[in-house]
């Protein structure tokens, strides 16, 4: 977008007042560059506000475009003669400008880098409401209008709990229906907490600081699961990479790796190589089948299938070897071992 002055990537002039009425952007976005040969230029409206009465609003939007001017650009907005601006947001890196508004307060506006633009986590700890239909984000990609990511196919489900702690409701979720076993799914700490009533499968689970998950039945998770939150009830059946230095109360079946959290159910592989690199368990682990211990902390009794190789084990310890290379080769021992060979 070119212009001689009041100059946007989305408006030009965000005016208000008896000319205007009500001017109100939201839920908006430009990713475009803009170049004015005078001031009130911004990455997303020249103007915002006017000296007349009226409303003049920029609420939940971002600009990402290079913003260039003979005079003050803005990352966001050129100048601001009033209104107001909440959780809106520019890119510091590939807007060129050093503030979100050239001329004017700066109140309810963020710089973000690049990589802090695609991170979901940033704009909910900013306040910022990304739980409508309208905006969306998900993950390694800026937040976009919900249709475009819904079309591509590459929507994220982020709980939002806006009617209740229904898992299954389809307005809890930012994509307006309930995830599958091929969604990524996002949990915040929200008012109303999500609780599941009967078995879910997803394909990737992220459970952000303070977001807590409860299972009223099976969970299985086939990719990765990030948990640093809670997550209680019922089992949780891991069958990708589990990290995170979250809680987890459930039951634990791994047919994967963990590699971080806090685990006070009873953990088990059931015969299906489980490894464990880190984490520490309170509980019960059955590590069968393969199994490989490389790290950790386990305060409860460990039965293990094959190797243990680091690890500190304040309970009792069985360790079966079955096949070459198996056997207890390091690793802080305070309990009884027993290593069997079979």
């Amino acid at each position: 977008v070119s212009g001689n002055r009041m100059v946007g990537g989305l408006v030009g002039e965000g005016g208000s007042g008896a000319y205007y009425g009500r001017s109100i952007i939201q839920d908006s976005y430009a990713t475009g560059a803009v170049t004015g040969a005078n001031n009130e230029v911004g990455g997303l409206s020249g103007t915002v506000g006017t000296a007349y009465d009226g409303v003049a609003e920029i609420n939940n939007s971002y600009a990402t475009g290079l913003v260039i001017s003979s005079g003050y650009e803005g990352g966001l907005v050129g100048t601001r003669y009033g209104g107001t601006i909440t959780n809106s947001f520019w890119n510091t890196e590939t807007s060129g400008a050093a503030f979100g508004v050239a001329d004017g307060i700066q109140d309810g506006v963020t710089g973000l880098t690049t990589a802090q633009m695609m991170d979901p986590v940033i704009y909910v700890n900013a306040g910022c409401e990304i739980f409508t239909p309208v905006l969306d984000t998900y993950t390694d990609a800026l937040p976009t209008l919900n249709w475009q990511n819904a079309a591509a196919g590459t929507a994220a489900y982020i709980w939002s709990g806006n009617s209740d702690t229904d898992w299954s409701t389809a307005s809890n979720w930012s994509t307006g229906s309930a995830p599958d076993s091929n969604s990524t799914v996002y949990v915040f700490n929200r008012a109303n907490d999500p609780l599941t009533a009967s078995s879910v499968e997803l394909q990737a689970l992220n459970i952000l600081s303070s977001g807590i998950l409860t299972l009223g039945d099976t969970l299985t998770v086939n990719g990765a699961l990030a948990n640093d939150g809670t997550i209680t009830g019922s089992t949780v059946i891991n069958n990708g990479t589990w990290s995170g230095a979250g809680t987890t109360n459930s039951a634990v079946d791994n047919f994967g790796t963990v590699s971080g959290g806090t685990f006070n159910g009873v953990y088990s592989t059931d015969y299906s190589d489980g490894t464990i690199t880190g984490g520490t368990f309170n509980g019960l682990v059955n590590n069968y089948g393969w199994g490989t211990i490389s790290g950790g902390t386990f305060h409860g009794d460990v039965y293990n299938d094959y190797l243990i190789s680091d690890g500190t084990f304040n309970g009792s310890v069985t360790n079966y070897t079955f096949n070459a290379g198996g056997g207890i080769y390091g690793g802080t021992f305070t309990g009884g071992v027993n290593n069997i060979f079979t």
